[in-house]
Protein backbone atom coordinates (compact mmCIF):
# COMPACT_ATOMS: atom_id res chain seq x y z
CA UNK A 1 0.00 0.00 0.00
CA UNK A 2 1.26 3.40 -0.32
CA UNK A 3 -1.45 5.93 0.69
CA UNK A 4 -3.36 7.81 -1.78
CA UNK A 5 -3.65 7.19 -5.08
CA UNK A 6 -2.20 8.86 -7.37
CA UNK A 7 -5.09 10.59 -9.23
CA UNK A 8 -6.15 12.08 -5.81
CA UNK A 9 -5.20 15.89 -6.42
CA UNK A 10 -6.03 16.11 -9.80
CA UNK A 11 -9.63 16.23 -8.72
CA UNK A 12 -10.00 19.38 -7.11
CA UNK A 13 -7.68 21.98 -9.21
CA UNK A 14 -9.95 21.42 -12.54
CA UNK A 15 -13.40 21.66 -10.48
CA UNK A 16 -12.15 24.78 -9.13
CA UNK A 17 -11.78 26.70 -12.94
CA UNK A 18 -14.66 25.77 -13.60
CA UNK A 19 -16.09 26.78 -10.49
CA UNK A 20 -14.98 30.41 -10.50
CA UNK A 21 -16.22 31.07 -13.90
CA UNK A 22 -19.61 29.81 -13.04
CA UNK A 23 -19.48 31.81 -9.36
CA UNK A 24 -18.15 35.16 -11.14
CA UNK A 25 -20.68 34.52 -14.15
CA UNK A 26 -23.43 34.28 -11.40
CA UNK A 27 -22.49 37.46 -9.15
CA UNK A 28 -22.43 39.21 -12.11
CA UNK A 29 -25.86 38.89 -13.42
CA UNK A 30 -27.34 38.83 -10.09
CA UNK A 31 -25.64 42.81 -9.64
CA UNK A 32 -23.31 43.61 -7.27
CA UNK A 33 -23.03 44.03 -3.92
CA UNK A 34 -24.77 46.81 -1.49
CA UNK A 35 -27.86 47.39 0.41
CA UNK A 36 -31.18 45.46 0.49
CA UNK A 37 -31.19 42.85 -1.84
CA UNK A 38 -27.33 41.84 -1.73
CA UNK A 39 -26.25 39.21 -3.87
CA UNK A 40 -24.53 36.91 -1.90
CA UNK A 41 -22.24 33.61 -3.52
CA UNK A 42 -22.22 30.90 -1.00
CA UNK A 43 -19.94 27.93 -2.58
CA UNK A 44 -20.55 24.85 -0.59
CA UNK A 45 -19.07 21.45 -0.66
CA UNK A 46 -20.61 18.22 -2.18
CA UNK A 47 -24.14 18.02 -3.68
CA UNK A 48 -25.26 16.22 -0.92
CA UNK A 49 -27.59 16.40 2.22
CA UNK A 50 -24.69 18.02 4.24
CA UNK A 51 -26.03 21.45 3.33
CA UNK A 52 -29.63 20.57 3.38
CA UNK A 53 -30.63 24.21 5.22
CA UNK A 54 -29.12 26.31 2.69
CA UNK A 55 -31.13 24.32 0.51
CA UNK A 56 -34.01 24.76 1.65
CA UNK A 57 -34.04 28.30 2.69
CA UNK A 58 -33.79 28.60 -0.56
CA UNK A 59 -36.54 26.86 -1.70
CA UNK A 60 -38.84 27.88 0.67
CA UNK A 61 -37.69 31.62 0.08
CA UNK A 62 -36.45 32.21 3.43
CA UNK A 63 -32.93 34.21 1.68
CA UNK A 64 -35.01 36.41 -0.32
CA UNK A 65 -37.37 37.43 3.04
CA UNK A 66 -34.49 38.35 4.93
CA UNK A 67 -33.26 40.83 1.63
CA UNK A 68 -30.38 39.05 0.60
CA UNK A 69 -30.22 37.53 -3.07
CA UNK A 70 -28.35 34.04 -2.82
CA UNK A 71 -26.46 31.86 -5.03
CA UNK A 72 -25.88 28.29 -4.10
CA UNK A 73 -22.64 27.11 -5.61
CA UNK A 74 -21.74 23.57 -4.98
CA UNK A 75 -17.58 22.61 -5.68
CA UNK A 76 -16.18 18.82 -5.22
CA UNK A 77 -15.30 19.37 -1.36
CA UNK A 78 -15.59 21.03 1.39
CA UNK A 79 -12.06 21.94 1.15
CA UNK A 80 -12.41 22.78 -2.50
CA UNK A 81 -14.93 25.15 -1.86
CA UNK A 82 -12.57 27.09 1.25
CA UNK A 83 -10.05 27.56 -1.63
CA UNK A 84 -12.42 28.97 -3.99
CA UNK A 85 -13.98 31.40 -1.46
CA UNK A 86 -10.25 32.47 -0.77
CA UNK A 87 -9.78 33.11 -4.22
CA UNK A 88 -12.24 35.52 -4.14
CA UNK A 89 -15.19 33.23 -6.28
CA UNK A 90 -17.57 33.69 -3.36
CA UNK A 91 -18.26 35.91 -0.24
CA UNK A 92 -19.33 32.84 1.64
CA UNK A 93 -18.36 29.86 2.32
CA UNK A 94 -20.05 26.37 3.63
CA UNK A 95 -17.03 23.80 4.80
CA UNK A 96 -16.12 21.38 8.21
CA UNK A 97 -14.97 24.38 10.57
CA UNK A 98 -11.71 21.53 10.51
CA UNK A 99 -10.84 23.07 6.67
CA UNK A 100 -11.09 26.72 8.31
CA UNK A 101 -8.34 25.39 10.79
CA UNK A 102 -6.24 24.33 7.86
CA UNK A 103 -7.03 27.52 6.09
CA UNK A 104 -6.17 29.56 9.08
CA UNK A 105 -2.90 27.87 9.64
CA UNK A 106 -2.06 29.38 6.22
CA UNK A 107 -2.56 32.34 7.18
CA UNK A 108 -6.21 32.60 5.50
CA UNK A 109 -8.63 32.91 8.36
CA UNK A 110 -12.21 32.68 7.53
CA UNK A 111 -14.69 33.74 10.32
CA UNK A 112 -17.10 30.63 11.09
CA UNK A 113 -20.86 32.16 11.97
CA UNK A 114 -23.39 30.10 11.37
CA UNK A 115 -23.95 26.35 12.08
CA UNK A 116 -25.08 23.96 9.60
CA UNK A 117 -24.25 20.31 11.04
CA UNK A 118 -23.83 19.86 14.97
CA UNK A 119 -22.13 16.62 14.35
CA UNK A 120 -20.51 14.35 11.69
CA UNK A 121 -23.06 13.56 9.21
CA UNK A 122 -20.85 11.37 6.79
CA UNK A 123 -20.92 7.46 7.29
CA UNK A 124 -18.60 4.55 6.36
CA UNK A 125 -20.05 2.20 3.65
CA UNK A 126 -18.21 -1.05 2.77
CA UNK A 127 -19.14 -3.55 -0.07
CA UNK A 128 -21.65 -5.66 1.06
CA UNK A 129 -19.55 -8.83 -0.99
CA UNK A 130 -16.33 -7.74 1.12
CA UNK A 131 -18.23 -7.76 4.57
CA UNK A 132 -19.36 -11.19 3.96
CA UNK A 133 -15.72 -12.28 3.42
CA UNK A 134 -14.75 -10.82 6.09
CA UNK A 135 -17.62 -11.87 8.49
CA UNK A 136 -18.96 -8.69 9.04
CA UNK A 137 -22.25 -7.75 10.51
CA UNK A 138 -24.30 -4.83 12.36
CA UNK A 139 -23.66 -6.84 15.46
CA UNK A 140 -20.07 -6.94 14.95
CA UNK A 141 -18.44 -4.42 17.18
CA UNK A 142 -16.92 -1.36 16.40
CA UNK A 143 -13.29 -2.36 16.31
CA UNK A 144 -14.27 -5.44 14.26
CA UNK A 145 -15.99 -3.18 11.64
CA UNK A 146 -12.85 -0.71 11.88
CA UNK A 147 -10.60 -3.44 11.22
CA UNK A 148 -12.60 -4.27 8.69
CA UNK A 149 -11.24 -2.17 6.21
CA UNK A 150 -7.50 -2.96 6.75
CA UNK A 151 -6.04 -4.00 2.74
CA UNK A 152 -9.15 -2.26 1.85
CA UNK A 153 -8.97 0.71 -0.87
CA UNK A 154 -11.66 3.44 0.78
CA UNK A 155 -12.65 6.21 -1.62
CA UNK A 156 -13.56 10.04 0.16
CA UNK A 157 -14.12 13.55 -1.24
CA UNK A 158 -10.76 14.96 -1.45
CA UNK A 159 -7.16 15.05 -0.15
CA UNK A 160 -7.53 17.34 3.53
CA UNK A 161 -11.63 17.32 2.88
CA UNK A 162 -12.98 16.53 6.15
CA UNK A 163 -13.98 12.97 5.20
CA UNK A 164 -10.17 12.58 4.11
CA UNK A 165 -9.63 13.95 8.02
CA UNK A 166 -12.40 11.63 9.47
CA UNK A 167 -11.29 8.71 7.51
CA UNK A 168 -7.86 9.00 8.77
CA UNK A 169 -8.50 9.98 12.59
CA UNK A 170 -11.05 6.60 12.34
CA UNK A 171 -7.90 4.07 10.79
CA UNK A 172 -5.46 5.90 13.31
CA UNK A 173 -7.68 5.51 16.67
CA UNK A 174 -7.83 1.69 15.94
CA UNK A 175 -4.81 1.26 14.88
CA UNK A 176 -4.33 1.57 11.26
CA UNK A 177 -2.35 3.28 9.48
CA UNK A 178 -3.34 5.33 6.76
CA UNK A 179 -0.57 5.35 4.60
CA UNK A 180 0.76 2.00 4.52
CA UNK A 181 -2.47 -0.62 5.33
CA UNK A 182 -4.94 1.22 2.94
CA UNK A 183 -5.09 2.51 -0.30
CA UNK A 184 -7.15 6.49 -0.28
CA UNK A 185 -8.85 7.32 -3.30
CA UNK A 186 -10.57 10.92 -4.07
CA UNK A 187 -13.62 10.38 -5.76
CA UNK A 188 -14.73 14.07 -5.65
CA UNK A 189 -18.41 14.86 -4.34
CA UNK A 190 -20.59 13.73 -7.07
CA UNK A 191 -22.57 11.40 -5.51
CA UNK A 192 -23.37 8.77 -8.73
CA UNK A 193 -19.06 8.59 -9.36
CA UNK A 194 -18.99 7.16 -5.52
CA UNK A 195 -21.74 4.96 -6.51
CA UNK A 196 -20.12 3.53 -9.33
CA UNK A 197 -16.36 3.63 -7.73
CA UNK A 198 -18.07 1.03 -5.49
CA UNK A 199 -20.34 -0.87 -7.23
CA UNK A 200 -17.53 -1.25 -10.35
CA UNK A 201 -14.67 -2.39 -7.53
CA UNK A 202 -12.36 0.70 -8.11
CA UNK A 203 -13.37 1.10 -4.45
CA UNK A 204 -14.31 -1.40 -1.27
CA UNK A 205 -15.86 1.62 0.91
CA UNK A 206 -16.75 5.23 1.30
CA UNK A 207 -16.59 7.38 3.71
CA UNK A 208 -19.54 9.78 2.57
CA UNK A 209 -22.60 12.02 3.14
CA UNK A 210 -26.43 10.90 2.54
CA UNK A 211 -27.74 10.14 0.06
CA UNK A 212 -24.59 7.85 -0.86
CA UNK A 213 -24.51 5.62 1.66
CA UNK A 214 -28.69 4.84 1.01
CA UNK A 215 -28.36 5.12 -2.41
CA UNK A 216 -26.00 1.50 -2.14
CA UNK A 217 -28.32 0.33 0.79
CA UNK A 218 -31.33 0.03 -1.85
CA UNK A 219 -29.09 -1.97 -4.54
CA UNK A 220 -27.83 -4.36 -1.78
CA UNK A 221 -24.23 -3.30 -3.27
CA UNK A 222 -23.27 -1.70 -0.16
CA UNK A 223 -23.99 -1.88 3.59
CA UNK A 224 -23.64 0.59 6.78
CA UNK A 225 -19.99 -0.09 8.84
CA UNK A 226 -19.86 2.91 11.10
CA UNK A 227 -22.50 5.10 11.89
CA UNK A 228 -21.14 8.74 12.80
CA UNK A 229 -25.14 10.51 11.48
CA UNK A 230 -26.69 8.74 14.43
CA UNK A 231 -23.33 9.13 16.99
CA UNK A 232 -21.70 5.48 16.84
CA UNK A 233 -18.70 7.46 16.84
CA UNK A 234 -17.63 10.75 16.81
CA UNK A 235 -13.53 12.33 15.84
CA UNK A 236 -14.36 15.25 18.23
CA UNK A 237 -17.10 16.40 21.00
CA UNK A 238 -16.69 19.92 18.77
CA UNK A 239 -17.34 18.80 14.99
CA UNK A 240 -19.13 21.25 13.26
CA UNK A 241 -19.85 22.21 9.29
CA UNK A 242 -21.20 25.96 9.21
CA UNK A 243 -20.58 29.05 7.28
CA UNK A 244 -17.70 30.87 6.89
CA UNK A 245 -16.62 34.40 5.37
CA UNK A 246 -13.53 36.41 5.75
CA UNK A 247 -13.25 39.07 8.69
CA UNK A 248 -13.23 41.96 6.22
CA UNK A 249 -16.63 40.93 4.88
CA UNK A 250 -18.27 40.20 8.09
CA UNK A 251 -16.85 43.75 9.22
CA UNK A 252 -18.60 45.63 6.55
CA UNK A 253 -21.68 43.69 5.54
CA UNK A 254 -22.75 42.52 9.58
CA UNK A 255 -26.75 43.24 8.50
CA UNK A 256 -26.08 40.71 5.13
CA UNK A 257 -24.61 38.12 7.57
CA UNK A 258 -26.80 38.29 10.35
CA UNK A 259 -29.97 38.00 7.56
CA UNK A 260 -27.77 34.81 6.17
CA UNK A 261 -27.77 33.42 9.43
CA UNK A 262 -31.38 34.28 10.25
CA UNK A 263 -32.52 32.36 7.39
CA UNK A 264 -30.45 28.89 7.75
CA UNK A 265 -31.96 29.54 11.38
CA UNK A 266 -35.47 29.56 9.57
CA UNK A 267 -34.87 26.67 7.56
CA UNK A 268 -33.50 24.31 10.35
CA UNK A 269 -36.25 24.98 12.98
CA UNK A 270 -38.53 23.98 10.06
CA UNK A 271 -36.69 20.73 9.08
CA UNK A 272 -37.53 19.91 12.37
CA UNK A 273 -41.24 21.32 13.41
CA UNK A 274 -42.03 19.85 9.96
CA UNK A 275 -39.85 17.36 8.16
CA UNK A 276 -42.18 16.28 5.48
CA UNK A 277 -42.68 19.57 4.57
CA UNK A 278 -38.93 19.97 4.26
CA UNK A 279 -38.09 16.88 2.56
CA UNK A 280 -40.23 17.37 -0.27
CA UNK A 281 -39.03 21.17 -0.54
CA UNK A 282 -35.43 19.70 -0.42
CA UNK A 283 -36.17 16.56 -2.83
CA UNK A 284 -36.71 19.54 -5.46
CA UNK A 285 -32.86 19.43 -5.63
CA UNK A 286 -32.32 15.70 -5.37
CA UNK A 287 -35.21 14.35 -7.92
CA UNK A 288 -33.27 12.26 -9.75
CA UNK A 289 -32.96 9.41 -6.57
CA UNK A 290 -35.77 7.63 -5.90
CA UNK A 291 -37.90 9.10 -4.00
CA UNK A 292 -37.56 5.90 -0.88
CA UNK A 293 -33.85 6.31 -0.99
CA UNK A 294 -34.17 10.13 -0.47
CA UNK A 295 -36.31 10.09 1.97
CA UNK A 296 -34.38 7.25 4.18
CA UNK A 297 -31.33 9.88 3.24
CA UNK A 298 -32.83 12.97 4.75
CA UNK A 299 -34.17 10.47 8.02
CA UNK A 300 -30.48 9.50 8.27
CA UNK A 301 -28.97 13.00 7.88
CA UNK A 302 -31.51 15.06 9.72
CA UNK A 303 -30.11 14.10 13.64
CA UNK A 304 -27.15 16.00 12.82
CA UNK A 305 -28.89 19.47 11.78
CA UNK A 306 -29.12 21.49 14.99
CA UNK A 307 -32.37 23.36 16.06
CA UNK A 308 -30.82 26.60 14.96
CA UNK A 309 -27.52 27.65 13.65
CA UNK A 310 -26.24 29.34 16.55
CA UNK A 311 -22.61 28.76 17.01
CA UNK A 312 -21.59 27.11 20.55
CA UNK A 313 -18.24 28.22 20.69
CA UNK A 314 -17.10 25.66 23.43
CA UNK A 315 -17.22 22.81 20.64
CA UNK A 316 -14.28 25.60 18.60
CA UNK A 317 -11.55 24.41 20.79
CA UNK A 318 -11.88 20.49 20.19
CA UNK A 319 -11.96 20.98 16.42
CA UNK A 320 -8.50 22.73 16.45
CA UNK A 321 -7.22 20.01 18.40
CA UNK A 322 -8.57 17.25 16.46
CA UNK A 323 -6.83 18.91 13.13
CA UNK A 324 -3.70 19.33 14.84
CA UNK A 325 -3.39 15.33 14.96
CA UNK A 326 -2.67 15.55 11.00
CA UNK A 327 -1.23 19.02 10.69
CA UNK A 328 1.21 21.36 12.17
CA UNK A 329 -1.96 24.56 13.35
CA UNK A 330 -0.12 25.57 16.41
CA UNK A 331 -0.74 29.27 15.64
CA UNK A 332 -4.84 28.96 14.82
CA UNK A 333 -6.70 30.44 17.83
CA UNK A 334 -10.04 30.44 18.39
CA UNK A 335 -10.12 34.24 17.68
CA UNK A 336 -8.55 33.33 14.62
CA UNK A 337 -11.64 31.36 13.66
CA UNK A 338 -15.06 33.25 14.98
CA UNK A 339 -15.92 36.68 16.38
CA UNK A 340 -19.16 37.64 16.97
CA UNK A 341 -21.86 38.96 14.87
CA UNK A 342 -23.08 41.88 16.03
Amino acid sequence: MNGRHPVTHKVIRPLLGALSVSVLAAACASGGAGGSGHAVTIIYGTSSLLYAPLQVAEKEGYFKDAGVNVSLVASSSGNAAVEAAIGGSGEIVASGLSNDVLAAAKGHSLDYFATLASRLPNNIIISSAVARQKGITSSSTLQQKVAALKGLTIGDTGASSVTDQVLQWTLQHYGIDPKTDVQIVSLGGDSATAVAALENGRVQALLYPAPTPEVLYASGKGQLLVDFARDEMQPAPGYMLGLMAAKSFIGSHQAIVQDVAKAVSRAETFMHSDPSQAEAALYTYFSNENSKVFRQAYADELPTVPETSAVDTAKIPPVIDFVKQFSSVANVTVASLYSPVR
